[in-house]
């Protein structure tokens, strides 16, 4: 059986972790995941048994405010050259 080689007829694999959606919901999960690691810090800080172990609650903060960080400035470029594209048109 011989392959048949039609470009034409190939569906285009769409990017579902670039869509509005998805990025709304991994920020949303993100954000969650900040405020409890903030909850987690003052909690840490406060009970002195804790305070060893506030680096874990920090890691939380520290890796999702990076990933929305990420997602925000993937939005505004996004953002603005979409908008710069239909100027051009």
């Amino acid at each position: 059986m011989q392959f048949v080689n039609n470009l034409f007829r190939r569906r285009e694999i769409l990017p579902w972790y670039d869509s509005n959606s998805a990025i709304i919901i991994a920020g949303l999960f993100m954000l969650l995941t900040l405020l409890f690691g903030l909850a987690g810090i003052s909690v840490a800080l406060n009970l002195p048994e804790y305070k060893a172990h506030v680096w874990l609650p920090a890691m939380l903060v520290l890796l999702s405010s990076t990933g929305i960080t990420s997602m925000l400035i993937r939005v505004i470029r996004d953002s603005s050259g979409s908008e710069s594209e239909n100027k051009k048109s």
